[in-house]
C-alpha cells in the first residue's frame, strides 16, 4: 500500500537505490538502459542517480554497522582479488594484485606518500682543493672526515 503512495520519481529512485546496492549499477550504462526503459532523457536518469547516491551515502553515514558491513565486503573483496591474480602470475595479473594491495591499504587507512620531493645536492661542493685530494685519495671514509672535520669547526 505504501509504494502505491509513491511518486513514479520515488519508485525511479528506489530501482537505481536497489541496483547501487547489489552492485548491479554501471555508470553510463545504467543510466542509458534505464532512459529507454522509462521513456525518459539520459540527463533525468543522472539526477535520479545523484539522488540515490545522496541517499546511500547518508545511509551509511547514519548506520554504522551497515557501515561496517560494506568496508568489510569490500576489504575481502581487495584481499580475494590480490590473492587470485597472484595465483594468476602474469604480468597483468600481478599489476591488478598490487593496485588491490594498494587500495586495500588506502582503506586501512595505510597509505604510500601522495608527492615525494627529490632533491639533489653536490656532496662536494664547497670543499677545498686540498679536501678533494683527500676524498680522491681516500674515498668515501675520507669524505666522511672531512664532513665532520667541517661540522666541528
Amino acid at each position: 500500500m505504501w509504494q502505491a503512495s509513491r511518486t513514479p520519481r520515488e519508485q525511479r529512485i528506489d530501482v537505481v537505490l536497489q541496483l547501487m546496492q547489489s552492485g548491479a549499477w554501471e555508470p553510463g550504462r545504467s543510466h542509458q538502459a534505464l532512459a529507454q526503459k522509462w521513456g525518459v532523457h539520459p540527463g533525468t536518469v543522472e539526477h535520479i542517480a545523484s539522488e540515490a547516491n545522496r541517499l546511500l551515502r547518508h545511509a551509511f553515514r547514519s548506520n554504522p554497522q551497515a557501515r561496517d558491513e560494506a568496508l568489510a565486503e569490500v576489504l575481502f573483496t581487495f584481499r580475494t582479488v590480490r590473492l587470485r591474480m597472484l595465483e594468476n602470475g602474469s604480468v597483468a595479473a600481478m599489476k591488478v594484485a598490487l593496485d588491490a594491495a594498494e587500495a586495500f591499504g588506502r582503506y586501512n587507512g595505510i597509505e604510500p606518500p601522495k608527492n615525494v620531493k627529490l632533491t639533489s645536492q653536490d656532496e662536494f661542493e664547497g670543499l677545498t682543493d686540498e679536501q678533494l685530494a683527500a676524498v680522491v685519495e681516500g674515498g668515501v671514509e675520507a669524505l666522511r672526515v672531512v664532513r665532520e672535520g667541517e661540522a666541528v669547526n
